[in-house]
């Protein structure tokens, strides 16, 4: 009983460790008089992110397709920057040449290159199944959620790697890109390739000490997918819709607070990126190698019940999602 008693506080010490060090080596949030390049703020979540940022004293430059949005977005953000303007570049984000341009643009307008990175960029996607969608459909996904972060980080790493600002890259990905919703194939597979740019990334920048993060909101594909032409995606506990945008960008903020790499919204969403972490650094280590063993069961059983309900008659116009 005491050899129980000892292991267990053992196991308990350890974890409470691991949390401490984690606390103590925390980068914490400091981005006054930094500058901060952000796509993807035409969207709740990425505006939301946005103010988070502005509020703090940063220096915002906003990039995106669409001058007009844009406007208005530096129009709100404005009211909160008080006397700190705002640079604004219409371009589209697959396009190396007007991408290599508004970084320049945007590094001379605020004096030094950008500190933080954070690629929040995707396109509303009508959810299908995979051989009944275009290729074009694909492609469009892919453009936007992958090629045009690959376009902006290697326009601006080289300033930031030549500056040694200790900087940060932000990559929003989505919870589909853990768990693969039926019907999601389009918008997974895309945000799947900003976690395999993500971790490669990590590996790399170390030798410049500029961390990367991969952000996971639970709603992120559920807003994007264009659910008007009848195609239902239900609603699953790792979609965290009743959630506000402002909290879901406080959670990333609070990620980069402690210096995160992999950051979720939604209970299921830290359980699937647990089970699937691969060789990124986790949160807290002692707790999650101890904690995959109870997670492992959940995993076993939720894999039943999904096949299960994918094997169940589905009607026309319809998608799975569990």
């Amino acid at each position: 009983m005491e050899g129980g008693w000892i292991a267990l506080i053992v196991v308990v010490g350890s974890c409470l460790l691991s949390w401490l060090w984690s606390l103590l080596t925390a980068p914490h949030f400091n981005v006054r008089g930094k500058h901060v390049l952000l796509t993807g703020t035409e969207n709740p979540l990425g505006l939301a992110i946005a103010k988070k940022y502005v509020k703090k004293g940063a220096k915002v430059s906003l990039i995106g397709p669409s001058l007009e949005i844009l406007k208005a977005v530096q129009n709100e953000l404005q009211k909160l920057a008080g006397e700190t303007s705002i640079f604004v570049f219409e371009c589209e984000l697959a396009d190396k040449n007007q991408v290599e341009q508004a970084v320049q643009e945007a590094n001379d307008f605020h004096g030094r290159p950008s500190d933080h990175i954070v690629y929040g960029a995707n396109r509303r996607i009508q959810p299908g199944y995979f051989w009944e969608q275009d290729v074009a459909v694909m492609k469009e996904a892919m453009d936007v959620n992958y090629t045009g972060a690959v376009v902006l980080v290697k326009a601006a790493l080289p300033a930031m790697i030549e500056a040694k600002n200790r900087g940060t890259i932000v990559f929003v990905s989505s919870v589909d890109s853990l768990e693969f919703p039926v019907g999601c194939g389009a918008c997974s597979g895309s945000k799947s390739a900003i976690r395999g740019l993500a971790d490669s990334l990590r590996n790399e920048l170390l030798l410049y000490n500029i961390s990367v993060a991969v952000f996971y909101p639970g709603t992120s594909s559920y807003n994007l997918l264009d659910t008007s032409k009848g195609f239902k995606i239900a609603t699953s506990s790792s979609r965290d819709v009743d959630v506000s945008f402002d909290k879901k960008a406080q959670v990333l903020v609070n990620g980069l607070w402690f210096g995160q790499y992999s950051i979720t919204t939604t209970w299921n969403g830290f359980l699937l990126r647990m089970i699937s972490n691969g060789v990124a650094p986790r949160n807290n280590t002692f707790f999650e190698w101890i904690f995959l063993v109870f997670v492992s069961w959940f995993h076993a059983l939720r894999q039943f019940v999904k096949e299960r309900s994918l094997k169940a008659p589905i009607r026309a116009g319809t998608a799975a999602h569990v």
